[in-house]
């Protein structure tokens, strides 16, 4: 099956029963039909300590493109976007933006600052308006710009 052997394909099945060694052969598709379930793969995409700049943004889409979850780091809130980009780090909303992009099903955020200790609803929040579409303002200029619109 792995090498995309045609159906008419014969692969021979050989056992010992009594003693005596037998011997069938099934075609593939008769194989595939009863031995093999196939079902639709799950992906995950998991990025973290990345700045928010068109490349960063072009290659994490790519890489979260159609994810199942998109797991983003989002150590900052917008409020400190020049914090986040002094550390090379993002912020809820750029994660947001980032998962929107890619088309994800489900975003998570993960690794807030202690900065935000007690609030990481609020981070959440903040992704999640980002992710959805709910938070339509446009990217500050020395952003990436296009992601989210």
């Amino acid at each position: 099956l792995h090498r995309a052997a045609p159906d008419t394909a014969t692969v021979t099945a050989r056992w010992k029963r009594d003693g005596q060694e037998r011997t069938q052969a099934f075609r593939l598709s008769e194989v595939r039909d009863t031995l093999i379930r196939q079902t639709p793969g799950y992906k995950v995409a998991y990025v973290v300590d990345t700045l928010y700049s068109p490349s960063n943004v072009e290659r994490t889409t790519a890489l979260a493109c159609g994810a199942d979850v998109f797991f983003c780091e989002s150590p900052f809130m917008d409020e400190d976007e020049d914090q986040a980009t002094k550390r090379y780090h993002l912020t809820a909303r750029q994660a947001g933006l980032l998962g929107r992009a890619a088309a994800a099903r489900e975003l998570q955020v993960f690794h807030f600052s202690p900065r935000y200790a007690g609030r990481a609803e609020d981070v959440s929040r903040e992704a999640e308006a980002a992710f959805r579409g709910d938070d339509v303002r446009p990217a500050r200029p020395d952003s990436a710009g296009a992601v989210g619109k």
